[in-house]
């Protein structure tokens, strides 16, 4: 998730509530669920395909989301996670979603609730969310940027959020839809779309974007939840059970709405702690546009005894590559290097998690359009994934001995710093970096770098230090 600006790569929020009263006498809703976790993201050795990176949160979350909804007396669901071996697939998502529609069907009082952690990505004319299965891999033989946002061909194999609200709007039964992924693209820039056109005309398209993006947030009784803004990254957060995992952002505000309530909840109940900013410190609220939860004083969830979930296998079919480029482009031989990535923290900081660690992996290969960037995946065999993104601000070549200040987050004009793992990212940085040695061959490309680095992640307590060194193998 918190990758998918690199290859649609990519990650998630906050709240708590004003609790409505509730009617004893009245009965509680046949809840039936789909829970599903996109961890794992297919790969490939070829240098022009990439991947999106791994959500080591998303398939807890899910489980957990089905544990918390049985607990809450749900009648019962589907549980989808993903595998290394079996990433899911587009027909995996929506299988299990007409599965939990069928449950459902068959329930005297049913109410739906759907769950979905992966990467998401949108266009920034209209803000159509779309999920990213992990058996999609990108052609990126021709650029960056038109292999990870040719949205036409993207959008035909990942699933889109309208997609999935009129499957469930066919039904006629009441749901509550949880997209806890990102929402990143850029904002179509209008005025540079429209400047050849008369005023008139600037207007009208205009127009359509707004009724577009209106359309995308469903301002509907049956509430759609985003984890994030349009054009926004999410993060995972700490799991309030266990604070050495992580869970996506509305995984992690069920909870602790679990932990911290046991009473019975309503729609209105549940989404009002989805969306409230005080709610929880920890992640950003989630966002809804629907109407009349108020109304909805009908019990969803009773505390109960839990039952147990199906569990749904993915479909384990071969990874497909996505759109491949107009033009090609001619790229340059991939090197490889041996990382090995030190890093430490005090107690309370996220990254981290408050322990000392050694990251150490052969074969890596740089994800950098300059000479003065490093994007490095760390893939350990048996251990969790890590990422480090170090860069100068102009993208010329890193000078030895050279100290690079207020670094951030991908942020225009200033140097970048930007490193997470094991499921634990930042959505904002600050820090510095400083370059004990580099060493670069004649054509220009990195031969050997060490770099020691300092972060601070969203503001937090203490800060996350360490070093990068690199050594090109091939």
């Amino acid at each position: 998730m918190r990758n998918a600006r690199r290859w649609l790569a990519g990650c998630l929020l906050s709240a708590l509530v004003a609790l409505l009263a509730f009617d004893p006498g009245a009965s509680a809703q046949d809840v039936v669920f789909a829970a599903i976790g996109s961890r794992h993201y297919a790969r490939s050795e070829a240098p022009t395909i990439k991947s999106l990176s791994d959500i080591p949160g998303a398939d807890r979350s899910a489980a957990r989301v089905a544990d918390i909804l049985l607990s809450g007396g749900a009648r019962g669901g589907v549980l989808l996670q993903s595998s290394a071996e079996a990433p899911l697939t587009r027909g995996d998502m929506v299988g299990a979603i007409d599965e939990a529609i069928a449950l459902a069907t068959a329930q005297p009082k049913p109410f739906l609730i759907v769950y979905l952690a992966a990467h998401g990505l949108s266009e920034g004319f209209g803000w159509t969310h779309l999920s990213i299965p992990g058996a999609l891999l990108f052609d990126a033989s021709g650029g960056k940027d038109q292999a990870a946002f040719n949205l036409e061909a993207v959008s035909s194999r990942a699933l889109a959020a309208s997609e999935i609200v009129e499957r469930l709007n066919k039904t006629s039964i009441p749901y509550l839809l949880l997209l806890d992924s990102c929402y990143e693209g850029d904002a179509a820039d209008l005025t540079a779309l429209t400047r050849v056109l008369s005023a008139t005309a600037q207007e009208n398209v205009a127009d359509v974007a707004a009724i577009l993006r209106a359309f995308n947030q469903f301002r509907q009784a049956s509430p759609v939840v985003f984890s994030a803004t349009p054009g926004s990254l999410v993060s995972t957060a700490a799991d309030p059970r266990s604070s050495q995992r992580s869970l996506a952002p509305l995984a992690r505000r069920l909870t602790l709405l679990a932990d911290r309530s046991a009473k019975p909840v309503n729609l209105g109940e549940l989404v009002d702690f989805l969306t409230d900013a005080a709610a929880d410190a920890v992640t950003q609220p989630g966002i809804t546009f629907a109407q009349d939860l108020a109304k909805n004083a009908q019990i969803l969830l009773t505390p109960t005894a839990p039952g147990a979930a199906r569990v749904l296998k993915p479909a384990g079919a071969a990874a497909e590559i996505c759109c491949a480029p107009i033009q090609a482009e001619p790229s340059a031989p991939a090197h490889t290097y041996f990382a090995r990535l030190e890093l430490a923290g005090p107690a309370g900081e996220f990254v981290s998690a408050g322990r000392k660690r050694l990251i150490q992996a052969d074969g890596v290969s740089l994800d950098a359009a300059s000479p003065g960037a490093l994007e490095v995946l760390l893939w350990p065999p048996g251990g969790e994934a890590w990422s480090i993104t170090i860069k100068t601000a102009d993208g010329q070549k890193f000078v030895a001995g050279q100290t690079y200040k207020n670094a951030r987050r991908f942020e225009d004009g200033a140097p970048t710093i930007d490193v997470s793992g094991d499921g634990r990212a930042c959505n904002e940085t600050d820090g510095s970096f400083t370059v004990r040695e580099s060493r670069y061959d004649q054509a220009g490309a990195l031969m050997q770098i060490a770099v020691e680095f300092t972060q601070r992640c969203d503001g937090g307590p203490g800060a996350l230090t360490g070093r990068l060194v690199l050594d090109r193998r091939s």
